[in-house]
Order: C-alpha cells, then structure tokens, then sequence
C-alpha cells in the first residue's frame, strides 16, 4: 500500500514512481478513491475507466499514459436535501458525520474482505 504525500491532484507523479520502484505494471495497481457518485457505504471495483472528473485520477492516467489499472470506487453521496442532488462541492470537503463515520467504517472492513478473498 502506498500514500502520495501530494496533494490529491498530484497523484500521477508518486503513483507511477511507486510502479518503477516496486517493478510494477499498471494492471497490477489498485487506486482506491472517494466517488461522489455512488452513495456513501457503497463501492464498485472498475478497471480501464476513465477519471469520470475524479482529478486525482486523472493525474494517474496522464503519468502512466493509460487507463488499464483497477479502482476502488468509495462510495461518498449522501442523500438528497429538499429533494435536490447536491453537487459534489456542496459535500466533498466537509466534516463527516459520525453516522457517515460509521458507514464508511463499515464499509472498510467489506472491502477489506472482498479484496483478501
């Protein structure tokens, strides 16, 4: 497991050193990433995919030169306020609720057996 000590749209640069120093292949590689698409507690494993306006992901593809590696899509939308779909910079950057805390605990340790099975 390796964590970019950039900033989130700088991912590119200390994912494909990553690669080199560990002598990997992009289609080894697991990008795990908040998705303001999928509601909070949920995920979805994709591979080949574009960033879907994820700039962190974005930088990934740009650095490797292709999209063929995995994602681990964490699901962060909550629900609708007043029966209106917030927008991703309405959410993204705010504290998280402790029953949001939870959920994403939850979610986890899902994960985490999913992906040792």
């Amino acid at each position: 497991m390796v964590k970019p000590l950039t900033f989130m749209n700088e991912s590119g640069r200390p994912v494909l050193q990553a690669l080199k120093y560990f002598k990997l292949t992009p289609d080894k590689l697991l990008v795990a990433h908040d998705d303001s698409d999928i509601g909070i507690g949920n995920y979805k494993i994709s591979l080949g995919r574009g960033s879907a306006g994820h700039n962190g992901v974005e930088s990934i593809i740009k650095s490797l030169g292709n999209k063929d590696f995995g994602r681990l899509r964490l699901g962060i939308r909550g629900p609708e306020k007043n029966g209106k779909r917030l927008r991703a910079q309405e959410f993204v950057l705010k504290q998280i609720s402790k029953k949001d805390k939870l959920l994403l605990e939850g979610l986890f340790q899902e994960v985490k057996v999913t992906l040792t099975e």
